[in-house]
């Protein structure tokens, strides 16, 4: 695919999700804080094990997950005491406290999705996705705004 373009991925709900496959990366850009993302494997094994530890489950939405209107849920937690790579200032992104080329890395692709999503949902269509197109999960990273931008 073309360098910003994207594939609408089919999961269990009615609504897809679009997955924005870069070209490649612009070697500019490696170890730009604003480029990271998280592995397909770390949102199986360190966010969605942070989500039930809250007391939630993989139906639980994004707006369920992280209410802005509130105090912070389990993203915002995760950086609230991190200095940000970005600003030098407390209180960072959630993929800026991963550390671990299985868990972050350059983004190899950006998901286009809504926080009406179920973390569930969305994860089935990103680990779909890496099999049927023979990706590792561990180095395949994805750029997802509620965990990429500091919230």
């Amino acid at each position: 695919m073309e360098h910003g373009s994207s594939r609408s991925l089919h999961g269990s709900s009615p609504a897809p999700l679009a997955l924005i496959i870069p070209k490649i990366m612009n070697p500019s850009n490696a170890d730009d804080p604003k480029c990271k993302g998280i592995s397909v494997y770390a949102l199986r094994h360190v966010f969605l094990k942070e989500v039930e530890e809250a007391g939630l489950t993989s139906d639980s939405t994004i707006y369920e997950i992280e209410d802005l209107q509130g105090d912070p849920g389990v993203i915002r937690q995760k950086g609230t005491d991190v200095r940000c790579p970005m600003t030098d200032e407390i209180g960072a992104a959630y993929v800026h406290c991963l550390e671990g080329e299985d868990y972050v890395g350059d983004a190899t692709h950006m998901l286009s999705y809504t926080w009406g999503y179920s973390i569930g949902h969305i994860l089935g269509t990103l680990e779909g996705f890496c099999k049927s197109k023979s990706l590792d999960p561990k180095r395949t990273y994805v750029w997802i705004c509620s965990l990429c931008n500091n919230q």
